[in-house]
């Protein structure tokens, strides 16, 4: 099945680890439920495929909103098809950095 829409997260397990504030599987797990409450189904380790543009927003909204979530993550990535392909390639989809881009959204707020 080919999904429109994927999102890849990766924890920095490391750092949790490290500084024990938060337990890294309670993490993965509540990130596995906000995304199985949606019927967005797991993929492999961190990446989640399907739902829609619609279904992935509160999502967002509710990681963006978590410290637990913004100081652990190593990566957050939203994948988009932006056109109908039988058989598409990672090279066919949008790639936007999400903690990246809410990160810097951040630093604007501070700074202005």
């Amino acid at each position: 099945m080919v999904y429109k829409h994927k999102m890849f997260i990766e924890l920095d397990r490391d750092k949790i680890e490290r500084e024990k504030k938060y337990d890294y599987i309670d993490m993965i797990r509540i990130i596995d439920n906000v995304f199985a409450e949606r019927n967005i189904k797991k993929n492999g380790e961190g990446l989640y495929e399907g739902g829609s543009f619609v279904s992935l927003i509160p999502i967002v909204r509710f990681l963006s909103q978590n410290d637990w979530f913004i100081d652990n993550a190593k990566t957050w990535l939203w994948y988009e098809l932006e056109k109908e392909i039988e058989h598409p390639n990672d090279d066919d989809y949008s790639v936007e950095d999400l903690l990246l881009e809410y990160r810097e959204s951040i630093n604007k707020q501070m700074v202005g």
